[in-house]
Parts: C-alpha cells; structure tokens; sequence
C-alpha cells in the first residue's frame, strides 16, 4: 500500500470548481485486463496539472500529490518571450491551438529594458507575454487547477515515486526538483544557483521588464523586475555557484549597486536548477517539467516545455507510446539554450557592456527582436562551429 505521507489537518484535497463539467470515460486498458488505468502524479506545478488536465480529456482521472500547501511559493511572475519561441510565431496561441491548454496572461510585454554595469540597451513592440505564478490570485497554477473537472489534488501530501510506482500503473513526477531523477542516476547538472526574490510596492509599467547581468553580484546569473501590476512587481535575484548562506549578502549588494528601495511586501528563496535528465522514463516512472529536464539553461525559462511535456506525457500514457519519443523535438532548443548558456559563463562584465552596445544598434535591434528570424538557433550553430558539439545532449 502506498505510504504518502499527509500533514497534520491535511487530508482534504483542492476541490474541482467545475463540478458540473463533462465526465469523462473511464479509460480501460487491454494491457490492464480492461480496467481504468491508475495515475498517480507527484507534483502540482504547471507540468503536472497540465498533465492531469490532458489525461481527463482521455477519461483518466489521476491523483495529483504535492507537498506544499496550495502553492505556498512565490508569488512572483515569469514571461513568455517571443524571440525564445521562434519558429513558433505565438506560443500562448500555440498552445492552445495544438496542445488544448489555454492560459490567461496578466498582460502583455511591450517594453524590455536590460541593464550590464556600464551600459544598457530597450526595445518596444509586442514581445510577449507576462504571466503569474505561485500565490497568486491569476497564477498560471490557479488557472489550471481551476480547469481540472474530477481530479483532487491533495495538499501537504509528500509522496515518494518508489511506493507509488507499486500502486499506480503510471506515476509522473512533476516536482520541479532534481531529487527524484537524481536518485535513479538520471540527472546530469548544467545549471545551479540560488533564488532571492520579493513582491516590491512601487509605480510600475506593467507592460516593462527590467534585467541586470552583473557578474559582481548574480555571477553567471541575472536579476529582473517584473510588475503584477501599476503597484506590485516581482523582483528577484538569481545567483549562481554560491551556497545559500550567501544569497542575502548577494541581494543586499544587488540593491545597493542598483540603487533599488522599493518597500518588500513578501519574500522568498528558492533553488534554481537545470540540466539533463536521461532516460526521461524508468520502467512505470515518467519524469516531466523541470523534474525532467524541460528547463532551459540559459535563462531557465520553462513555461511553454513544462505545458508540453506534461500533455505529451499524458498522451504517451493513453497510447501506450514512447514519453521521450513524443518530446524528442524539444531536443534542440534545449540544446540551443545549453551552448548560449556554454559562452555566457566565460562572459565577463566588460563583454556584457558590449553585448548591450551591439543590441542596441539599430539594424540589429530590429533584427533580433523585430523579425521572425530564429535568432537562438543561428546563434547557437555559430558557437557550435566555435566550442564544438556539446557531448550532454547526445542522449536525450
């Protein structure tokens, strides 16, 4: 018998919202002497519910497990930029068009402003798209859960994918963590670092982002600001190859050299981790989201791979298909974000300073963020030829 492990007071689950909706069919599978097929997914982050929500459309009802209690991260907001999408000319349309999850942004984003030590570069149109996160009200989370017709999600249940994986036919893991991949030898490391953030009260544009890259204070990290609204945004700070006890001395010094006061509303650190994970399935145990290596290195954007996975996982499920088969296209851009990610390690601050001047030139400002041109995917062939072919992503 499975032994997740329940918190004092815990035993009640997220309720569906729409308890008038559709039910499905439950599903029978050949394979499971025609009887529903049982799912178990450990994790409600984006992933996870994504494929929760995809497995209902199949008539199969999961059990959704999460440790924290109704996304108790955060809340702190994440963007959805068009250049990190291309070919794909609008990921939100995207994918709700091809993969049926649709998402409700907090608003648009037509103005980004990055920062290096001594120089700067801004550009304006449409380039995205902002979205919440965690404890808030419009989360992406939120939104998902929302959609969910039979599933529960029990809160404050920590699961392990070994007791689950003797119960359930399928167990996903979705935790956003590298705990579960790494203990099964399935996790290679690319990108690790710490996650200082706050909900700041100001005046804000909440159309704008704004990024720094400075290697005195984030090393081979970076800093953004990022409004929920014309009163609260998101600021945080991600520092690589640090310890922990190091962070508050990393932000305080963060705040000082960029001269930020913003009164801070609410705080919150987190680990933040991206790599490889191989072979992304071991026998019934399917890893997805971050979990499963879905995170790019070079920013650690992981909306639109996350959403993805999740369904495709779902769908690999129902069919009785091949998970890494399904998600082998997202190979390259994963291995696209690796080698920028390879180079902007050697970048000191004085090349930063001449990135933000070659940006802001005009005709390659148009260029990078006013084309359809895939600019990520030029780029990393150019430091291919330049570095070699990274050796990690052979196996994916």
């Amino acid at each position: 018998m499975c032994r997740a492990k329940l918190k004092p007071g815990s035993e009640t689950a997220y309720p569906p919202r729409n308890r008038r909706a559709r039910r499905g069919r439950e599903a029978g599978d050949p394979a499971y002497g025609g009887k529903p097929v049982k799912v178990g997914i450990i994790g409600a982050g984006i992933a996870g519910l994504c494929c929760a929500l995809a497995l209902e459309r199949y008539g199969i009802v999961p059990d959704v497990f999460d440790w924290s209690d109704h996304w108790d991260r955060g809340p702190f907001t994440a963007c959805l930029l068009e250049l990190f999408g291309r070919p794909v000319p609008d990921q939100l349309i995207d994918l709700r068009k091809r993969y049926g999850i649709s998402l409700e942004p907090i608003h648009t984003l037509n103005r980004l402003v990055m920062f290096s030590p001594r120089n700067m570069d801004q550009v304006q149109g449409w380039l995205g798209y902002v979205f919440a996160r965690g404890d808030h009200p419009r989360s992406i989370e939120r939104q998902l859960a929302a959609t969910l017709a039979r599933t529960r999600i029990r809160f404050n249940t920590a699961a392990d994918y070994r007791e689950l994986s003797t119960v359930y036919d399928h167990v996903v893991v979705a935790t956003g963590s590298t705990s579960f991949p790494l203990e099964t030898g399935c996790w290679t490391d690319i990108f690790r670092a710490w996650v200082r953030g706050a909900v700041v009260e100001g005046n804000f544009e909440p159309t704008a982002w704004f990024s720094w890259f400075d290697k005195s204070y984030a090393n081979n990290g970076y800093a953004y600001l990022g409004p929920f609204n014309n009163r609260e945004a998101s600021l945080a700070l991600v520092v690589s190859d640090i310890e922990q006890s190091e962070l508050e001395a990393r932000w305080q010094m963060f705040l000082k050299k960029e001269k930020l006061d913003y009164p801070l509303k609410r705080s919150f650190i987190m680990e933040h981790i991206a790599g490889v994970c191989y072979p992304k399935a071991v026998g019934n145990v399917t890893f997805i989201g971050n979990a499963g290596g879905f995170m790019d290195s070079m920013l650690g954007f992981g909306v639109y791979n996350s959403i993805v996975s999740g369904v495709l996982a779902a769908e690999a499920i129902h069919e009785g298909s091949s998970f890494p088969v399904k998600v082998s296209f997202l190979r390259k851009r994963l291995r696209d974000a690796y080698l920028i990610r390879r180079c902007l390690n050697k970048f000191t601050n004085h090349d930063y300073d001449r990135l933000m001047g070659v940006l802001k030139l005009p005709p390659v400002n148009r260029l990078v963020y006013n084309s359809s041109l895939d600019i990520i995917s030029l780029l990393s062939a150019v430091l291919e030829r330049i570095d070699g072919s990274p050796q990690l992503f052979n196996k994916f």
